[in-house]
């Protein structure tokens, strides 16, 4: 099934969640982002039971620290 993550195209072979996506990128810190699907904020309480679907549209946001 095709999706789109950050703006490119990816095939997966299957339906998985949020969370299982997150652990598949090697996202070892989760808490650090936001997951936009088809331009909807999802709860970071939804990654286990969000499914990704084809055509699904995904933004991982990440957060950076910095300053002076």
């Amino acid at each position: 099934m095709i999706i789109v993550i950050n703006g490119k195209s990816e095939n997966i072979t299957k339906e998985i969640s949020i969370e299982e996506l997150l652990k598949e990128k090697k996202i070892e810190r989760p808490e650090t982002i936001v997951v936009e699907i088809n331009d909807e904020v999802l709860k970071r309480t939804s990654y286990g039971t969000t499914l990704i679907r084809e055509n699904d549209r995904i933004e991982l946001i990440y957060f950076m620290g910095g300053g002076h």
